[in-house]
């Protein structure tokens, strides 16, 4: 999805603040991933509508690394380097686990379990009665 707002960039005492918003992201993150990996072994409860959101759902690890990316150009005294360095980290991992969420959310979708839920019950027992597997 392209964000066609201008962009505005942050100085770079805006840093902690932006740690701050990383580490939030990563929590929340890491909380969904643990749902949804509670939910891979329990077919069905997840709906298709659950999965397209969370797909769906706008996703600030671009733009946050462009910012991080910006300031390392200006940056030039080693004490930011470090700070910058720390967030780079945080962002990392953070995009690992935005990753792995979408990964799983992605598994759920084509679970076929979640297929059967999708349909209603007449075409359900249409299936059945055809001996269809879809």
């Amino acid at each position: 999805m392209k964000d066609n707002r201008k962009r505005k960039w942050y100085p770079i005492s805006f840093a902690s603040t932006f740690g701050v918003y990383i580490d939030q992201m990563l929590e929340d993150s890491e909380s969904q991933y643990k749902l949804l990996l509670s939910a891979k072994n329990k077919p069905g409860i997840v709906e298709n509508s659950i999965v397209s959101r969370i797909k769906e759902a706008p996703n600030p690890i671009s733009r946050y690394q462009e910012q991080l990316d910006k300031w390392n150009q200006e940056s030039q005294n080693s004490f930011n380097q470090e700070i910058l360095k720390k967030l780079a980290q945080k962002l990392s991992k953070a995009r690992k686990v935005n990753n792995e969420v979408l990964d799983l959310a992605e598994y759920l979708r084509k679970n076929p379990s979640n297929k059967i839920l999708a349909k209603d019950a007449a075409e359900f027992g249409l299936d059945f009665l055809l001996d269809r597997k879809n």
